[in-house]
């Protein structure tokens, strides 16, 4: 990617938090950790929830270490957790006694002996079952350009570090895909923000092959991501950590141990999340099993696909976790106050509207809203002058929501 299109992919704004927490996401880095923390944004609900643990220089092993020693403690502390691991860098790499780096190996015994420490994380979180860890993708980066940087002479083999690194990052970030899956988790790709030309014809008439470039210039020594790739970098994170540990629906899938899900979304130009679309598959053979369509401006869903009818089994379910949530009681009481509101303004049908979590048919308050006949639209005779859209300043006779927060009505398209 170019500096432009990151500046573009910063300029969208990011997706309010939908749902409880119910875990705290802990970030156990290396430097790259450390160097995000510096991006966040006080006003920003999941940046101040984020627990930072990141050192400079620290390997998966000090990961490891640190973890097997602090976890009981960060557990008492902001209950149950779930733990997003970031290193390896400092693995695949070493640093040298003039502050150079070189490959560490030429082979890939590193990529194992990460993946084992990984492993035995996944075991010490295992013992507590109501926390959860994701292994965060490695992002490549490049030997020459750190000493480059640092004003020192690279060998005479510099290249072909830089080429065995690239392979054995590619080799271990699928191997780390496959751990995820297995523990029905994902992460965001870094690599994606530097790749450009992907495509490359290796002569005329035959085709393309793929052969990746990366913008090293996004860094700022070959390692470290300059302000743009690093708000970047932030911004996935953030919208992991709120899949993860905010959205109800998507908890109640990963913690399903049969399916799992993938999930889409889709804004409009001022990047509001308008759509969302979760794909529930098979974990044995990835099939899907049905589509849920989530429509953000009309609050409907739509349920999809071959196996459908089993998401009526998973919603009992669901309802019963909303059940458990106090916070609800407060947002069904704001509806019907703005509903009882609008009862005396206009009526003409008394219809009873469903209440959101744990209220019942039989403790739901008779209540009215204005209809016309075979259209949904509000009598414009007796609608008061405060109904207009503060967008199009028009009054709203259809198509348009109640802002709870705002206590006024708008548009939707």
């Amino acid at each position: 990617m170019t500096s432009n299109k990151l500046r573009k992919y910063i300029s969208r704004q990011q997706p309010l938090v939908h749902g409880i927490k119910r875990r705290t996401p802990v970030l156990l880095a290396d430097s790259k950790g450390a160097r995000l923390e510096r991006e966040l944004l006080p006003d920003n609900v999941i940046h101040s929830n984020i627990v930072f643990r990141c050192k400079p220089g620290a390997s998966t092993q000090d990961c490891k270490n640190w973890l097997q020693e602090n976890i009981r403690s960060e557990i008492d502390t902001y209950g149950d957790i779930h733990l997003y691991v970031w290193a390896a860098t400092c693995n695949l790499t070493t640093k040298n006694k003039d502050r150079s780096i070189s490959l560490t190996t030429e082979n890939n015994d590193t990529v194992d002996f990460i993946i084992h420490q990984y492993r035995q994380i996944v075991n010490l979180i295992n013992e507590y079952p109501s926390c959860r860890v994701t292994f965060l993708n490695i992002p490549v980066y490049s030997i020459s350009k750190y000493n480059d940087y640092i004003k020192l002479q690279n060998p005479i083999n510099i290249i072909q570090q830089d080429n065995n690194l690239l392979q054995q990052i590619k080799i271990l970030n699928e191997k780390i895909h496959d751990l995820n899956l297995s523990l029905r988790v994902t992460s965001p790709d870094f690599n994606i923000n530097l790749c450009i030309n992907p495509k490359h014809t290796t002569c005329r008439g035959q085709h393309s092959t793929t052969k990746l470039f990366y913008n090293f210039e996004l860094y700022q020594d070959g390692i470290h991501p300059r302000y743009l790739l690093n708000t970047v970098w932030l911004h996935k994170i953030s919208l992991q950590i709120r899949y993860d540990c905010c959205n109800i629906l998507v908890q109640h899938f990963n913690n399903n141990t049969k399916v799992t899900c993938n999930i889409h979304e889709k804004q409009d130009q001022s990047g509001k999340v308008v759509e969302q679309s979760i794909s529930v598959k098979r974990c044995l053979n990835q099939r899907q099993q049905y589509r849920i369509n989530l429509y953000n401006t009309t609050c409907r869903a739509e349920v999809n696909g071959r196996n459908h009818r089993a998401f009526f089994d998973e919603l009992q379910d669901i309802c019963k976790q909303m059940d458990n949530n106090n916070d609800y009681s407060s947002i069904n009481q704001q509806i019907r106050e703005e509903c009882a509101k609008h009862q005396r303004t206009f009526s003409k049908e008394i219809i009873k509207p469903s209440i959101t979590g744990s209220q019942s048919d039989n403790q739901s308050t008779d209540l009215s809203l204005a209809k016309k006949s075979n259209q949904n639209t509000v009598d414009t005779n007796k609608q008061s002058t405060d109904d207009n859209c503060p967008k199009c300043k028009r009054k709203l006779l259809s198509r348009g929501v109640f802002c709870i927060k705002g206590n006024h009505w708008i548009h939707y398209v």
